[in-house]
């Protein structure tokens, strides 16, 4: 089973990809854009931790996100 947790939209945006209870990738997005504390959706981490593992979104059994209160709306319509 592939799990790819999410942190977005708020400072330090990162993703990780763990297999089989095996961490594959973790990564956060400011070393790609450069932006240190980087904030918003974590897609170029996502995009390394999938490649990482030779998986496409598809194939990520969960997809678990951190959650801010009183955000959680917003987050869940970005997420559809």
């Amino acid at each position: 089973m592939h799990i790819l947790g999410i942190n977005a939209y708020h400072g330090n945006s990162s993703a990780a990809l763990v297999s089989d209870g095996r961490l594959i990738a973790a990564v956060e997005e400011e070393r790609f854009n450069r932006v240190k504390y980087a904030a918003g959706f974590p897609s170029a981490a996502i995009r390394y931790c999938l490649d990482a593992a030779g998986i496409t979104l598809s194939r990520s059994t969960t997809l678990p996100s951190h959650a801010i209160p009183g955000r959680a709306s917003e987050q869940n319509s970005c997420m559809h």
